[in-house]
Order: structure tokens, then sequence, then C-alpha cells
């Protein structure tokens, strides 16, 4: 090759990696470029038919400040007035882009904005309310002080998990803009307010506000929804994943998209614009009920799918009213849609509200009850009366005023005709997911509950830690997962990971990340006296563990009131074994082969002789308490081991 070639080679290189540094070469405010069929598949069909049950105007369901007869009936908490007449008094918090850069390059590290942007959202929360109810414009200079705040103030995309300093470059350099869960309830609550107060807010100020959320809100969704695939889609992103939540089938694909739905009816102006992004946000939403198994659980844990599913309903109520009712994204939902509003009935150990740690769920063992407006938001999708909730005082806490202005909406338009619920079992048992739930009968004086999990290790916020088990005692967890860590901490990843879980160690090895690491259902028997399951575990393992096999057996007999948890090792070679157990209580070793944590007896049975010790490992726990880990492992090696752990009442 010549040198000419070679130039010209070494230059096409470096063109094509230029090209790959800029997401695009499009404006970064009004894209508006409708595609077709676009990343979730959208037809123009489908745009059509849904832009005929949208008003000409962009709007959102109910009515704007100059609707005197709405507002006068607009039910606002005394609570909302005190604390809009308290922010009236108090500084609008200002945290520019400029301080935000010196911050960082002085520390070393990015500052936390949520803060700022914490306060910002409250004052929008109440300030708003009140001034919509009251019309005496009192409000009105500190909500235009606190949206200036908002659109001048640090980056808003200030990063749930995608904003590093490389990614600062990249948005200040080449224009990069994304929505995900921190910004878009920012978003949300900034349509909102630019929807409730319309010409009460300068024109000016109006002008700015659009072209803001139309820089980091609405064309961030036409320009991702531009491309064709998964592939295209990261590529544009640099690789990340913060625009995937389009397809994607986790709890960040309802979320994102119930309140960028806000930002499409509240201020795309063409009515087949907005028709599109209700579409695309229709087709989006398949993708999340998809990942639901036929029971309707998500192995994202039950905190993930109280999230998501919640959030899905949400999305579905605002199109449903936008629409005048014509377009219902329940309507013709496959039936394990329905079912998913049963989980957090399904789910629950004890009465109260206990669930189980899997997944990044739960902390301390203690009970994680939904809210009053959440189980009435579940018993209003299909009208089933699933929880006896009773519809509380309006009293919402005036934080994020797109939530709060919607939850008093829903509230208005409520079904009260609910039919009956399915019954409820002693049991819960999904195959897909392989996640088993045993309860006492709701009159038991002192609940004992478990649950167990099998399924497999690539599943979301999986932990690596299949057989894992909880063992409940009345409203608390005493004994098994210790369930969701602090994320940004540096050791998170120790209890992410099998080595705080209740899951054996074959020659000291944990399990493997990845689907084909997986558990096998033996055998699942239920009924109103016992449950019990055999679950194999060898394939969760890699081969260094040197299984031949491994199998769990866990059982509950009601009328006993025991849990039994039975395993059955054997390795190819002579070898170790260790079993941890961990609690949130301080374990206490009340005879040989007998301990305590807390108010539960734990006995412990083996093939061979057992060592047992407690610690305490100093990691990173969402809870005033650690999590103590009491280590039973076998003194001699051996190529079969087999342990009994026997659960029962002090």
């Amino acid at each position: 090759m010549n040198t000419k070639s070679l130039f010209f080679t070494a230059a096409a290189v470096l063109s094509l990696f230029s090209a790959a540094a800029k997401p695009s070469a499009e404006p970064r405010r009004n894209f508006r470029k409708m595609v077709y069929p676009n990343l979730v598949k959208v037809t123009r069909d489908e745009v059509l038919k849904i832009q005929k049950s949208l008003p000409e105007k962009p709007g959102l369901y109910g009515a704007n400040i100059h609707d005197r007869k709405f507002w006068a009936d607009y039910p606002m908490a005394d609570s909302f007035l005190e604390s809009a007449e308290k922010r009236l008094k108090m500084p609008v918090p200002r945290f520019s882009v400029e301080e935000f850069n010196a911050l960082t390059k002085k520390n070393g590290k990015r500052p936390s904005v949520r803060p700022f942007y914490t306060q910002l959202n409250r004052n929008l929360a109440v300030m708003v309310i009140a001034e919509c109810k009251e019309n005496k414009g009192r409000f009105i200079p500190k909500i235009e002080e606190t949206l200036d705040a908002f659109i001048t103030g640090a980056n808003p995309a200030f990063g749930h998990l995608f904003l590093y300093d490389k990614d600062m470059k990249r948005q200040n350099e080449y224009g990069w803009r994304y929505i995900e869960l921190n910004n878009a309830l920012n978003f949300c609550n900034l349509a909102t307010a630019y929807f409730l107060m319309d010409d009460k807010i300068s024109p000016e100020l109006r002008k700015r506000v659009y072209a803001y959320m139309d820089e980091w809100a609405i064309t961030p969704m036409f320009w991702n929804l531009k491309f064709p695939d998964r592939a295209a889609l990261r590529k544009a992103n640099y690789r990340t994943s913060c625009m995937s939540w389009l397809i994607g089938r986790h709890n960040w694909n309802p979320y994102c998209n119930a309140f960028t739905i806000v930002v499409s009816l509240a201020m795309v102006e063409s009515a087949e614009q907005r028709a599109y992004l209700v579409a695309s946000m229709r087709k989006s939403l398949e993708n999340y009920v998809d990942q639901l198994t036929d029971q309707g659980y998500i192995t994202e844990g039950v905190g993930y799918w109280s999230m998501g599913i919640l959030a899905y309903l949400r999305g579905v109520h605002k199109v449903r009213l936008a629409t005048g009712n014509q377009v219902d994204l329940l309507s013709g939902a496959p039936e394990k849609l329905r079912r998913s509003m049963y989980i957090g009935r399904d789910m629950m150990m004890a009465p109260g509200g206990l669930y189980p740690h899997f997944a990044d769920h739960g902390r301390e063992g203690l009970p994680k009850p939904l809210g009053t407006s959440s189980l009435n938001m579940l018993n209003q999708a299909f009208g089933e009366n699933i929880y006896p909730a009773v519809l509380q005082p309006y009293n919402p806490p005036g934080m994020n005023l797109g939530l709060e202005y919607f939850y008093t909406i829903e509230r208005r338009t409520r079904k009260s005709n609910f039919k009956p619920a399915d019954p409820q079992l002693p049991y819960f048992w999904d195959p897909q997911a392989q996640i088993l739930v045993v309860r006492d009968a709701p009159e038991a004086k002192t609940p004992l509950s478990f649950a167990i999990k099998g399924g497999h290790n690539g599943e979301p916020h999986n932990h690596n830690d299949i057989g894992s088990f909880v063992v409940g005692v009345g409203s608390r967890i005493l004994n098994g997962d210790p369930g969701v860590p602090i994320y940004t901490a540096k050791k998170a990843g120790v209890i992410r990971s099998s080595g705080m879980h209740p899951v054996p160690f074959p020659n000291k090895t944990m399990q493997a990340k990845g689907n084909k690491y997986c558990g096998k259902v033996l055998e699942v028997n239920n009924n109103a006296e016992r449950s019990m399951i055999r679950l194999d575990l060898a394939k969760a393992y890699p081969a260094k563990a040197g299984l031949v096999k491994l199998i769990r057996t866990a059982g509950y007999d009601r009328k006993k009131h025991v849990i039994t948890i039975s395993d059955e090792c054997e390795l190819k070679t002579a070898g170790v074994y260790e079993l941890p157990l961990i609690s949130y209580e301080k374990w206490k070793e009340l005879s040989p082969g007998v301990w305590s944590a807390g108010s539960l007896k734990v006995e412990l049975k083996a093939s061979g002789e057992l060592e047992c010790f407690e610690d305490v490992p100093d990691l990173p726990w969402r809870t005033d308490k650690k999590a103590r880990r009491l280590n039973c492992k076998f003194k001699n090696k051996s190529k079969t081991f087999r342990t009994t752990v026997i659960y029962s009442l002090l």
C-alpha cells in the first residue's frame, strides 16, 4: 500500500470515529420526524386512529387556572396552602451549571443535585395548586422564579446510572440529551405547571420553558424512536442503555413512559405528533407486559413490581382520560396483566404487608405495605375488590405536582361497583419464576411464613441466589435473604452476590451469573395443611464447585407450625461445604446445634460435625442494623453432605 492510500485509509477511519463520537447531526431542538415503523414498531394507521380521539390542541385532563368552576370544586388539602405560604418566605434554590462544573472539578466527583431539584419540585407542587385554587396572583412571582431556576439550573439529566464525566462532555460538546428515571418526573412536573398556569406565566418565560422542554424531553423522544432496533439505539447513545427503556422489559419502561406521556399531551402542538407518541407509548409498554409471568409476577422483586405496575396504571389512566376513554391500554390486554394486580396480595407472607426480600427488595425484615392510594389504583384497574382499602381523606404530601394533580383526578374518576376478588390460597406458586410463598391462615395468633425462589441468575436485579429463602414471624422477616443494599456504595456488589444469601457454598464456590445458571423444580406440593418444594440447585454453580448433585427441599407443616429446609450435596471428589444463615437479629446459641434469632428457634442437623460462628460483615445496608451471618461449616472433608434447618417459634 502506497503512502497516499495509507493516508486516505487513516482519514476514513478517523472520519468514522468522529461520526461515532456524535450521536447525530440532527438539530438539538424541534426534531419531529415520524418514522414508520419506528423503534417500537408503530404504524401510521395506528397513529391516525389515535389522532381521531385527541383534541386539536395540547392539554391535560381536567382544567387550567381559567376554569374557575373546576377549581372551585378541586379538593385542595389545608396542608397544601400552609406549605405554599411557608414557601413564599423561602428563597428559591439555584444551582447553575457553572457551579456544578466548578464543584466537580474541585472535589473530583459530581455533587448531588437531587436536593436542589427536590426543593424546586416541592415549590411547584404546592404553589401551582394553591394559585389555581385561589387565583389571586400572590404565588405567581415565586412560581416564575422556580420555573426559571429549573430551566437555568444544573444539568437536568443528573443521572441515575449514566452521568459520568465523559457523559457530561458529550452533553456539553455534542448536545446529547436523554430521558431517565430522575429527570422524567421533573419534566412531568414542568409540563403540568405549563398546562395549569397557562398565560398567567409571562410570555417570555413560557417560550423559554417550552424551548427547554423541547430540547430535553420532546426531541429526545422523537429522535430515539427513529432508530430501527436496540443495537442502533445503543450505538447512538454512546453504547449506554440510557434510552433502552423504550423497548425495556423492566420497571424503567412504564415509569419513564408514565411521565413523558404527560409532556407529550401537554406540550406537543401537532395532534398527529401527539398521537405518534401515544401510539409509541402503547407499543413500548407491551415490552414490559411481556416480561410478566403468566401469574403476573416480575422477577425484579415486589418493590419493582409495585413501581412498574403502578406507573403502568398511571400512564394508562392519563391516556384514557386524554382521549375521552377511547384509547384504553387495558382493553384486550393479556390475562397476566390482570393477574399482576393481585401480586401485592399473592406475594404477601403475612397480614400487614410482609414480602420476601428477593432481588432488590426489602430491608431489615420490615413489612413493606402498599399505600392506600396504590391499593385503590390496583382495584380500579379491572374493577375488582382485591384489596379492602378504605379511601383516606385527601392529604397528598406536596412533593411532585404531576403526581398529586393526577392523584386527585384519579380519585374523582374512580369506580365504585367492584367485582368480588379471586379467592386467596394459603400459598402462592409461580412455576415460571419458580417462586413459592407460604403463609398461615389470617387468624393465626403469631403467623409463621416463608418464601423460596428458584429461577435463573440472568434475571433483572438478580443476586446470584437461586435457592434463597426467607422466614417470617408475624410482620417481621427474621431469617434468610437480607434484601437490597445501597446501590452506589463500593461494597454493594458483595450483598448482591451469593456471599450474603442463605445458599450453599460447595468447595467455597459461589453461584455464577447468567441465564444458564439456573434452578430446576423437581417437585411441588401445596394444600391446606402443607407446602413443599424440591429444587435442583446444581446448575446454578460453575464447574469448579465440583458438584454431582445439590438438592434443596423446603416445606412448611401448618399443623406442627414448623418450616424445614434440607440440602443434599454430592461432590465429585472429597471437598468442603458451608451453609450461611442470615438475620438482622443477634444469633444466640441455646444449646449445641440450637440457635435463636429474635423469636425464631433454629435447629441445625447435619451428616457430619458442624462448626458454627457468627460474623457481621461491614456492608452498606439500607438500614440502621447490620445483617448477621451464622456460618455453618463442616469440619471434615467429604464427598456427601446433608444439612437440615428446622424453624419454629420459641
